[in-house]
């Protein structure tokens, strides 16, 4: 028997700890947070500037991500008096919270083009401008010969 107090219960069944396979655990598609924060983040682009739809948006996030009313502005919490570029970092740094362990991370990244800067900033000095995009597999290139490999793969 496997006995251990998770240390992350967003995605912990703990039924499938002794009924292997047979879990409750429905994993999700696309959450109601993930729609706010991108329709929050597609504002500031669009609009070239903050909107208070947009702040609305990325605070309903953070005020239930603190427990707290939806519907009840907190100074605390919510966001404000941003411009375009702290706006955008704030979004990221919400996504990366708001989306712990469920592998968002790498694709906002490269989203935004801050993959590279990111990682090497957290000491990954391996990570190069051509990993953003994953090499095309052999197989594919032997059936196409008009595919060629990504820049930065050996050819």
């Amino acid at each position: 028997m496997v006995t251990f107090r998770p240390h992350w219960y967003k995605f912990f069944d703990a039924s499938a700890i002794s009924n292997l396979r047979q879990a409750s655990l429905n994993y999700l598609v696309i959450r109601y947070s993930d729609m706010l924060l991108t329709y929050a983040e597609a504002l500031n682009e669009i609009n070239q500037g903050l909107t208070a739809e947009s702040y609305l948006a990325v605070n309903q996030v953070r005020r239930r991500a603190y427990g707290l009313s939806l519907g009840q502005p907190s100074a605390t919490v919510d966001l404000s008096g941003l411009n375009i570029q702290t706006f955008r970092d704030a979004i990221l740094d919400e996504r990366r919270w708001e989306f712990g362990f469920e592998d968002q991370r790498w694709f906002d990244l490269v989203r935004t083009g801050k993959l590279v800067e990111v990682l090497r900033a957290k000491g990954n000095t391996k990570i190069q401008n051509y990993h953003v995009l994953y090499p095309i597999p052999q197989r594919e290139r032997d059936v196409n010969k008009n595919l060629t490999q990504n820049d930065g793969y050996p050819k």
